[in-house]
């Protein structure tokens, strides 16, 4: 009987085992599980030791436009064929207003024109530009609250990470908030409830779909992937997960080191998926090559595995491509592709 009963336990073991590690799927340490995993290979598009620093950067069907400093310039541009340099655009000194430091990159699909996202210490603003990289209007968006994060939208929209407040006071709370600036800016509508405090020294950073009605977040150096859909005035939470839980000190600081990339690097989306770069390694140096596709429920749909690593990311307009920013030689900057 005794034979028999550990036999029968030997047997449910090795079903269960199976189940977690077919070849259909694959289990990460944290738990987190794609039901189909690929490796693949990217492919150059451009990239030497002269190309700036790249800070963020998109793609539309003909350009790659790297957002970086170098000339008093903070757009380059290059042929998303060739490589091909194009042009250098949007001095950092304007008459609306001048670009202390532009952090984020973002273009407004049903117009073409530029989002480019000042993060100054104390100035944080967005500064729409004309498809030909002409200044049109900037917004201070910190005039209704402090922000993080924010991109161009459709349809005279904006969409912000923002702070949220209590009494005057920081929750640690950061809301998804959706705003009109065709005269002024204001708030249409905010998700806030239901918030994970965010340790102290991490930041959201959020992706948003062409059609400006799906938003994906996460907190970089952490597990936090959120996604979100914009009904007419509304914005509400889809699917929130923690992939992978940090340390966090008892006055709320999250213990970082910066030598281990840890966590969540990067988000964009498409309409369809959502493309998150991350790394389940706390081992100093190690590349950060992996990127998780999600769907608009946050259910994990399948793992790739890559060959280079990822700085950032950002997909093409029609979802067919997905491309990077990757470094090495720690001056050598290259933009790659792979098709999905």
């Amino acid at each position: 009987m005794v034979v028999r009963f550990l036999l029968s336990l030997v047997c449910l073991l090795f079903v269960a085992c199976a189940g977690r590690n077919g070849s259909g799927g694959e289990m990460s340490d944290s738990g987190l599980h794609f039901p189909d995993s690929m490796d693949v290979k990217w492919t150059y598009v451009t990239g030497d030791d002269m190309m700036p620093n790249p800070r963020c950067f998109a793609v539309d069907d003909s350009c790659v436009y790297v957002l970086g400093d170098a000339g008093g310039r903070s757009l380059f541009v290059y042929n998303i064929t060739t490589g091909e340099e194009m042009g250098s655009y949007i001095d950092r000194r304007s008459h609306i207003g001048e670009l202390t430091n532009p952090y984020g990159l973002s273009i407004d699909r049903s117009t073409g024109d530029f989002g480019v996202f000042n993060l100054g210490m104390t100035d944080r603003f967005l500064v729409r530009y004309s498809p030909e990289y002409e200044p049109k209007v900037l917004y201070r968006v910190d005039s209704v609250f402090p922000i993080n994060d924010i991109v161009l939208a459709p349809d005279d929209r904006v969409i912000a990470v923002s702070l949220v407040y209590e009494n005057g006071e920081p929750t640690g709370r950061q809301a998804v908030s959706l705003l009109d600036v065709a005269d002024g800016v204001t708030l249409i509508g905010s998700c806030d409830e239901l918030l994970p405090v965010i340790p102290k020294g991490l930041g959201r950073e959020i992706s948003v779909s062409g059609s400006g009605k799906r938003v994906a977040s996460i907190i970089r150096n952490s597990g936090f992937l959120e996604t979100y859909e914009i009904t007419g005035d509304s914005i509400l939470r889809t699917s929130h997960n923690n992939y992978f839980p940090i340390e966090v000190s008892d006055d709320g600081i999250a213990h970082v080191n910066h030598n281990i990339q840890y966590g969540f690097r990067c988000v964009a989306v498409s309409d369809d998926y959502v493309y998150a770069v991350y790394s389940e390694s706390k081992a100093e140096g190690d590349p950060v090559t992996t990127v998780g596709v999600w769907d608009w429920n946050g259910n994990p749909v399948k793992k790739i595995k890559t060959d280079k690593n990822v700085s950032d990311i950002c997909v093409s307009p029609d979802g067919s491509r997905l491309y990077c920013t990757s470094k090495f030689r720690s001056s050598i900057c290259t933009i790659n592709y792979i098709d999905l």
